[in-house]
């Protein structure tokens, strides 16, 4: 009983996002298995795909913060700007990313962590709007996340992708470092998701046989209450 407590409470727990259900990761495949996504591919799935209602990618590091302080090392997700939106987090103060936050030269934003909020900032309710020194660039507090927002991991704090020109370049097609998460349209399934994904991965596999030969793609579920994961 004690054992399954923990098994519920940990993997079968309701998810935190709106109709989990209609939430997939998706990942590049290759005969080895699955793995990251390019930038350029996240574009072109973007652009291409109908059976999403939206695409979001996501990658995770570290960051450091200063200004406020003893200098501390947080951990940090970069997220597309609609990332909160798919999901259906609503942040518990100010507001999520908006479009175009994610930019290379927009205005550099943060939403912080429940945690980070009241272990380093002491749960103010004005942190909004504030600047906050990240990696020592000047970043302007947007918004703090509910308790329960823990994608793609437990981070102290989100900031958007800011992909740059290369990033997204054809010649960088090789470089896989993202991961990617889609909601899945209305109407559709996932199984039409998958068939259209392997479609769009035979013409990226034609256009740059240099970089994405053998290249296909695989969606899974989520079926845990942190990452997506599982069949």
């Amino acid at each position: 009983t004690a054992i399954f407590s923990v098994v519920r409470g940990v993997l079968l727990a309701e998810l935190p996002y709106a109709d989990p259900n209609r939430l997939v990761r998706v990942y590049s495949k290759v005969e080895r298995g699955m793995v990251s996504v390019s930038p350029a591919d996240f574009k072109d799935w973007r652009l291409q795909s109908t059976r999403f209602s939206t695409l979001a990618a996501s990658s995770e590091g570290t960051v450091n913060l200063t200004g406020t302080g003893t200098a501390e090392r947080f951990t940090q997700a970069r997220v597309s700007s609609n990332m909160f939106q798919l999901l259906g987090v609503r942040v518990a103060l100010g507001r999520a990313f908006a479009p175009g936050e994610e930019v290379p030269d927009a205005p550099r934003v943060v939403i912080l962590s429940d945690g980070l909020w009241r272990s380093r900032f002491g749960a103010d309710p004005a942190i909004v709007g504030k600047w906050i020194r990240l990696d020592d660039f000047p970043t302007e507090v947007i918004g703090v996340a509910p308790p329960e927002m823990r994608y793609p991991s437990p981070v102290d704090l989100w900031l958007t992708t800011r992909f740059s020109a290369r990033d997204l370049s054809d010649g960088n097609r090789g470089s896989r470092w993202i991961d990617v998460v889609g909601r899945l349209a209305p109407g559709a399934t996932r199984e039409q998701a998958q068939s259209e994904m392997n479609a769009i991965a035979r013409r990226l596999e034609l256009q740059d046989p240099k970089h994405n030969a053998g290249y296909s793609t695989k969606l899974q579920n989520q079926i845990t209450s942190g990452k997506l994961s599982g069949d």
